[in-house]
């Protein structure tokens, strides 16, 4: 659901008006719970400016969209101790974090360019994990942990 619309500048317009059961009954969500409204704005050459995302009900029950089965589709090395984790699910997943298991206590900090985001099926994330020289591929595939409201039980 795209709706196009401009802005003159310093201005603004309104785009879409309706009540939350309009919009659930538009997009066939099932209820209020299981619908989140995702929005995002681009300019005309393609570059995404703004994203946020709405919940329709309280974010208690937003765990009722069930466990997205999130997964790391892919991991490329950029440098020595950074990579790029594409992230793929199958529904809808706000509030999704990711975490880097310790082996041991002396374990180096990693960190991630972004975390506590939207997932949405149709726009796959791609990030990049910082971390010690020595991490290698398989160390960020077999420790990197992916959660979500919805894959928590």
């Amino acid at each position: 659901w795209v709706v196009p619309f401009s802005v003159p500048g310093r201005g603004s317009v309104m785009v879409e008006r309706g009540g939350v059961e309009d919009l659930v009954k538009q997009n066939d969500c099932g209820g209020a719970a299981e619908c989140v409204l995702y929005y995002s704005l681009v300019e005309d050459s393609g570059q995404v400016t703004y994203e946020n995302f709405l919940l329709l009900d309280s974010p208690k029950l937003a765990a009722t969209l069930g466990n997205p089965q999130l997964r790391i589709q892919s991991i490329v090395q950029k440098a020595v101790g950074t990579f790029d984790l594409t992230i793929v699910g199958f529904t809808p997943a706000p509030f999704t974090w990711l975490s880097f298991k310790a082996v041991s206590p002396t374990d180096p900090i990693v960190r991630f360019s972004r975390n506590g985001f939207l997932y949405t099926p149709d726009m796959p994330v791609t990030l990049t994990l910082y971390g010690p020289e020595s991490l290698t591929i398989a160390d960020v595939n077999s420790r990197t942990v992916i959660r979500s409201l919805g894959s928590i039980s």
